[in-house]
């Protein structure tokens, strides 16, 4: 049966002028990379995004636990597709599959899929709780200058948006889906973020 977890942050915009062109919000996922059942395992960080970025980009992530923003990811490949994914970083087809699939159910298509390292405050961060609690293997990626504006909530780019988190698991317990909804608070369109865990 699947469960469903939501959480709501309130994502409070920053004065002053507005971002340049580029993606927005994303979503992004901690794997495991080199032979299989390796001693010493790697771990490499990549980026899905709805648009291209080029090489230095960077992003922000959620600490889920503590409900503030994280900087930041950089953007260190050009765009990945599934076979260089699976053969070139060794990344299992399921996960490679779980990254390419799309941000929104693949209705706009595949995602733009980067490899990405630590940098900033996130290199050497530590997360608290569980990995899939704390959103420390995957989960929402922000603009880099997304900062926590009190309790539950985010500023960035020049607009206020509410997000609702939802978790849906797999009957077996072995992968599930969460989704990130943001909604503009002055209306119009919202985005949606599909970050997957196993399930394709």
């Amino acid at each position: 049966m699947k469960g469903a977890i939501a959480a709501v942050f309130s994502l409070l915009a920053v004065a002053g002028s507005a971002h340049a062109a580029g993606p927005s919000a994303g979503g992004w996922r901690s794997l495991p990379i080199g032979p299989a059942y390796s001693v010493s395992e790697q771990r490499s960080a990549f980026v899905m995004l709805p648009a291209d970025a080029g090489k230095g980009s960077r992003f922000t992530v959620m600490d889920l636990t503590r409900g503030q923003p994280v900087c930041c990811l950089e953007v260190s490949s050009p765009r990945l597709q599934q076979a260089t994914l699976e053969h070139s970083y060794q990344v299992p087809r399921v996960w490679a599959s779980d990254l390419t699939s799309g941000l929104d159910n693949g209705a706009s298509g595949a995602s733009h899929v980067f490899a990405a390292r630590p940098v900033g405050r996130l290199l050497g961060y530590r997360f608290e709780g569980h990995f899939t609690e704390s959103g420390e293997w995957g989960g929402l990626l922000l603009p880099a200058d997304a900062q926590a504006a009190g309790a539950g909530k985010v500023s960035f780019g020049g607009a206020t948006y509410t997000v609702v988190r939802t978790v849906d698991t797999l009957p077996d317990d072995d992968g599930g889906l969460e989704t990130y909804r943001l909604t503009p608070e002055t209306g119009g369109a919202a985005q949606t973020v599909d970050v997957r865990f196993g399930t394709n």
